[in-house]
């Protein structure tokens, strides 16, 4: 299953190779790629396979929203954004969550703030994490999706898009539940 639509420029890695938890480098020449990025649709067992060992629930709402998640990887960071040409943090929780009829506030401090807070270690794909790394207002600055196996999703800032990446263990985050939204 191939995310192009043309061939790259000899030499140039596709999509289809990249990490998705890194970042793709600036000076790299994306016209080729499809704009925004985005991810096909997969079935329960090509995701499972994309993510072994996770625990990504594949045919259940916390796999799908996973899966929904998924589809904004690449698109750009905007702060202020709230579409597929640029997305801040919190709007990506609320476009995705919105996919399923499930209407969440807007900002980060707030989305943080509508489950009940949970440790880490009983984080489920589709919870949210929140954390408060700045002066600029009063609770969560940034907020990101749990998708299982230690890793989340998120639009991090400027100048870097969707990414997925690994919870790093000198982050400050704090759990929050989705389970009485789902």
């Amino acid at each position: 299953m191939s995310v192009t639509t043309a061939e790259p420029p000899t030499g140039i890695t596709t999509p289809d190779m990249l990490d998705l938890g890194a970042d793709i480098p600036a000076e790299l020449d994306t016209d080729w790629i499809p704009q925004p990025w985005t991810l096909p649709r997969l079935t329960a067992e090509e995701f499972s396979r994309a993510f072994p060992g996770g625990s990504l629930i594949a045919d259940g709402i916390r796999g799908k929203i996973v899966r929904e998640a998924m589809t904004w990887l690449g698109t750009p960071y905007d702060f202020g954004g709230n579409g597929r040409g640029g997305i801040d943090c919190s709007a990506l929780i609320q476009q995705v969550y919105r996919a399923f009829g499930i209407e969440l506030p807007r900002v980060s401090r707030d989305q943080a703030n509508i489950g009940e807070r949970i440790p880490l270690d009983q984080l489920q794909p589709g919870d949210l994490l929140g954390t408060d790394n700045s002066t600029r207002n009063d609770g969560a600055d940034h907020i990101v999706m749990y998708i299982g196996n230690g890793q989340i999703i998120e639009a991090p800032r400027t100048g870097l898009s969707v990414r997925i990446r690994d919870i790093l263990p000198d982050e400050n985050w704090w759990g929050v539940s989705m389970a009485s939204f789902l």
